[in-house]
């Protein structure tokens, strides 16, 4: 069984590695070595162990955590094709409509251009979904190949605990980034760190329950 209040309390559980996780998480570049630890997290949480990871091997975490955004970014190329789409065809509507009454205007500009934006969210959506399965699977033994074996990912990915634990750290990571987004230069980092934290405790035990 998924223990949900024991992984939103993990990143607080030792306070010297999460003043850690802190820092390098608001400081880009370095931020990759957080990212590397939230792998751990999971992979810490598939063998049962909850308490935080030991900060070491940063060279290991920041090219771990590296290959995690190129993973991200390799499974969003289909988002950014339909974004730089629209971005294209609204550029094209503005030139065409230049001169037109400002009703026509923009009712021709949500015609062409309103499904698309629904369509890049519900991919965005489709996307982030997939690719933290592929990043669980990568943390299992951090080869790059294991986050693109489609057949299992689909596998996975179908099954109702996967959903659900998504769906949960998912809602829980959006309220986490919104009460922190708050604080100037700094929120985003801070909640991507707890909420990552959490995150992938979370799937770290559903990769244990689906026996994988």
């Amino acid at each position: 069984m998924i223990d949900y209040i024991r992984a939103i309390k993990r990143p607080f559980s030792d306070s010297k590695k999460l003043l850690l996780g802190l820092l390098f998480s608001v400081i880009p570049i370095v931020n990759f070595i957080g990212s590397g630890y939230q792998l751990e997290c999971c992979r810490s949480a598939y063998k049962n162990k909850l308490v935080l990871p030991e900060w070491k091997n940063y060279g290991e975490l920041f090219i771990r955590g590296m290959l995690n955004g190129v993973i991200w970014i390799i499974y969003s190329i289909p988002v950014m094709i339909v974004f730089f789409y629209v971005i294209g065809k609204s550029i094209f509507t503005l030139a065409n409509l230049y001169e037109a009454d400002t009703s026509v205007f923009l009712a021709e500009l949500i015609r062409s251009v309103g499904y698309s934006l629904i369509a890049i969210v519900l991919l965005g959506i489709l996307t982030t979904y997939v690719c933290y399965y592929a990043s669980v699977r990568f943390a299992m033994n951090y080869k790059f190949k294991e986050a693109f074996e489609f057949k299992e990912i689909l596998k996975g990915i179908f099954r109702k605990e996967y959903f659900f634990a998504w769906l949960v750290a998912g809602i829980y990571s959006l309220i986490i980034g919104l009460l922190l987004g708050i604080i100037p230069f700094l929120g985003s980092g801070i909640a991507g760190f707890l909420s990552g934290v959490t995150f992938m405790t979370v799937l770290g035990q559903v990769y244990k329950e689906q026996g994988l």
